[in-house]
């Protein structure tokens, strides 16, 4: 699992991060992170949900992009989960 911090550190190169990717694995960042880190994939997505579908494109990606309605996008397609009774500290 990578937090928002760990995906941050990568926000200057984020395919170094992608191509190091060689198992299964769960991204975690909150809105700022993942628009910093996947401006490139997310540029133009309207929604919170296609955002998170963008940013987990990838084989072995699942991206929980965190906030007040938290969306869990699985890496086979399957449509995401929503949780939108997340606790307010999430989205920090």
């Amino acid at each position: 699992m990578l937090d928002a911090d760990a995906l941050t550190s990568f926000a200057d190169n984020a395919e170094v991060l992608f191509g190091a990717i060689r198992s299964p694995c769960v991204l975690t960042p909150h809105e700022g992170s993942s628009a910093r880190l996947f401006a490139q994939l997310i540029h133009g997505s309207r929604s919170k949900l296609e955002r998170a579908c963008r940013g987990r494109k990838g084989e072995r990606r699942v991206m929980l992009l965190k906030g007040n309605d938290t969306v869990i996008a699985a890496p086979d397609g399957v449509a995401p989960a929503i949780n939108p009774g997340a606790p307010p500290e999430a989205s920090l």
